[in-house]
């Protein structure tokens, strides 16, 4: 399913970010002591993004939080933290402004009543 970086979320953005780092598997999703990565929502997994591609933050309203970094030229991430738009600017600019999540995901999310897309 292909769906626009800007609206993936959840653990479609997990896998999305996972993906991008070039170290996709399907083991990618889980770290060595089999708690869940979960890069758009904890910080321990997700907050080197910000670190390392020295991305900013500006608000854009009272809701939407956007993510940039010089070392991305004018790709950027809204989220709704810090973590959320980090992970869509990383994703965007590895990926595209577009995403193809693997449709067997979409299928368990579905299943699981995870949400994955931001209407």
């Amino acid at each position: 399913m292909i769906i626009k970086t800007q609206h993936v979320t959840g653990r479609a953005l997990d896998w999305a970010v996972a993906l991008a780092t070039g170290r996709w598997s399907r083991s990618c999703l889980v770290r060595n002591d089999g708690i869940p990565l979960e890069y758009s929502c904890r910080w321990e997994d997700g907050g080197y993004l910000i670190d390392e591609y020295k991305m900013e933050f500006n608000w854009l309203d009272d809701r939407d939080l956007k993510a940039t970094s010089k070392l991305f030229g004018e790709k950027q991430g809204i989220g709704l933290d810090h973590l959320e738009a980090a992970c869509r600017l990383f994703v965007a600019a590895r990926l595209g402004d577009e995403v193809d999540i693997a449709d067997d995901l979409v299928r368990w999310l579905r299943e699981k009543s995870m949400p994955f897309l931001r209407r």
